[in-house]
């Protein structure tokens, strides 16, 4: 178990890196025309512009690295699905509105609120695919168990 939370978190934080600033790129450009690389707030906040990105590259893997390091609750088979979703949910969240207000991506309640309704439907999505996934895996157990006992009988 711990070497899969260390292959999913090292891995989470290599795409959180690209992730963050991928995504601040597209919403600095949707917001503004202009390529942002970082909100200009983080940077008078850190002091310069290179702080900025180097802040926001290593809180953007950090929270990449939490999220996919803590979806191993969702291999925990004493877990039902619909609590590993919420528990991962809420660290998840709960640390994207701290990394989020650190880096300038949320500045007041409206922001925090948006995030909330984008995080729900992502997860809805999430929960949906782990159920179909589950399901069609217990399918396919049945159908082996199947197969057998008609073996075992012929």
């Amino acid at each position: 178990m711990v070497k899969e939370i260390l292959k999913r978190s090292l891995w989470g934080f290599v795409t959180g890196m690209a992730i963050g600033n991928i995504i601040m790129i597209i919403m600095g450009y949707l917001d503004s025309g202009t390529t942002m690389f970082f909100p200009p707030d983080l940077a008078v906040k850190t002091g310069s512009a290179l702080n900025a990105i180097a802040l926001q590259t290593l809180l953007s893997g950090v929270l990449g690295m939490i999220g996919m390091g803590s979806s191993v609750i969702y291999s925990v088979e004493k877990c039902p699905l619909a609590a590993a979703t919420a528990v991962h949910f809420v660290i998840w969240y709960v640390l994207y509105i701290i990394i989020g207000f650190t880096l300038c991506w949320l500045t007041c309640a409206e922001d925090v609120l948006i995030m909330f309704a984008v995080y729900i439907v992502t997860y809805v999505f999430i929960w949906l695919g782990m159920s179909l996934k589950y399901k069609a895996e217990v399918d396919r157990l049945n159908d082996l168990q199947k197969q057998y006992n008609a073996a075992v009988k012929a």
